[in-house]
C-alpha cells in the first residue's frame, strides 16, 4: 500500500535506483534495501517519496470520519490480503486456508477516500452487488451495480501460503553444470522477462528444491545464495502466489557460479 492523497505511488526501488526531486519522479517512492540505493549516502531502511503538495509526512486519517479531499498525506505500509477490498466468503464449513474467501477488488474506490460507511448490498439471488464510490475516474461520485462472477466451489488449495511450483531441469552432460536456479516473477510488477516477484525492481531467484518459508526466494543482486546441485539433473521449486501467471526461466551455473546456459521464458498458471 503506497499513496499520497488520492494518488497511488509507483515503487522504483532496486539495484542502482535513483529517485530525484523533479516532476518526472512525482508520485514515486524508493525503499533502501542496500546502502546507497535511491539517494547517495542512504542507509538500509530509508524511504524516499517524491510527491507535490504534501500536507502530512505520514499517514493521517481523522478516525471515524471522511478524509478531506485536499489532504495529501504520505501513507506507505504493508497490505493485508483483504484490506481495502470487497470480500466474499463462504460460511458452510470451517476454513483455515482461505479456500472460501475471495477479493472482489475495491470496486473503483481509492485508498483513503472510501466513505466511512463504504459497504455493499447484494440482491436476494446473489447475482448483483450494489455499491457507491467517491471520485470515480477522479471526477465524480457514483452509484454502481456490479455483476458477480460465479462463486467458486471450495477446494484443497491453501491460499494462506506459497504454492510450490516444481521446475524439473536436466542439463546436458559435459558442459560443466554444477547447480541450477530459477528466475521468476509476475507481469503486474514489470516486464515478464525481468522476473520481478515483488514491486521492487529486482529479479527474484528460487534456489531450493522445496519452499523454505524463512527464506522463500532471493533478490538476484542484493542477496547471496547457492543454486541447487544439478550436475545430473534436479528440481528447483518456485514459491508462487495462488491464482497468478508466473513467468520463469532456469539457469545452469558452473563451478564458480557463472551462468552456463539459460532457458527460454516459460509461464505457468497457479491453482
Amino acid at each position: 500500500m503506497a499513496y499520497v492523497g488520492r494518488f497511488a505511488l509507483v515503487d522504483v526501488s532496486g539495484p542502482g535506483s535513483v529517485i530525484g526531486s523533479r516532476t518526472q519522479d512525482s508520485y514515486k517512492y524508493c525503499y533502501v534495501s542496500v546502502a546507497g540505493e535511491c539517494q547517495p549516502g542512504s542507509s538500509i531502511g530509508n524511504l524516499y517519496v517524491n510527491a507535490p503538495y504534501v500536507s502530512y509526512p505520514s499517514c493521517n486519517y481523522p478516525g471515524v470520519a471522511q478524509q478531506a479531499d485536499d489532504t495529501n498525506a504520505i501513507c506507505i505500509g504493508p497490505l493485508g490480503a483483504y484490506t481495502g477490498n470487497i470480500v466474499q466468503y463462504g460460511i458452510i464449513q470451517h476454513d483455515l486456508s482461505g479456500a472460501g474467501f475471495r477479493r472482489l477488488g475495491p470496486n473503483y474506490a481509492k485508498w483513503n477516500q472510501e466513505d466511512v460507511f463504504w459497504s455493499v448490498a447484494v440482491t436476494p439471488n446473489g447475482e448483483l452487488m450494489e455499491s457507491w464510490v467517491r471520485w470515480l475516474d477522479g471526477v465524480a461520485h457514483e452509484d454502481l451495480i456490479t455483476v458477480f462472477p460465479p462463486y467458486p466451489s471450495q477446494d484443497g488449495v491453501a491460499r494462506n501460503t506459497f504454492i510450490p511450483v516444481p521446475v524439473v531441469v536436466d542439463p546436458p552432460p559435459g558442459n560443466g553444470v554444477q547447480s541450477a536456479i530459477v528466475e521468476f516473477g509476475y507481469a503486474e510488477n514489470g516486464n515478464p522477462g525481468s522476473y520481478y516477484c515483488t514491486s521492487r525492481q529486482e529479479t527474484c531467484v528460487a534456489a531450493s528444491g522445496s519452499v523454505n518459508i524463512a527464506a522463500p526466494f532471493y533478490f538476484q543482486q542484493s542477496e547471496s545464495y547457492s543454486g541447487v546441485p544439478c550436475a545430473t539433473g534436479c528440481t528447483v521449486t518456485i514459491p508462487a502466489f495462488s491464482q497468478r501467471a508466473v513467468y520463469y526461466r532456469w539457469q545452469y551455473l558452473g563451478a564458480s557460479g557463472q551462468v552456463v546456459e539459460s532457458s527460454n521464458v516459460h509461464v505457468v498458471l497457479t491453482p
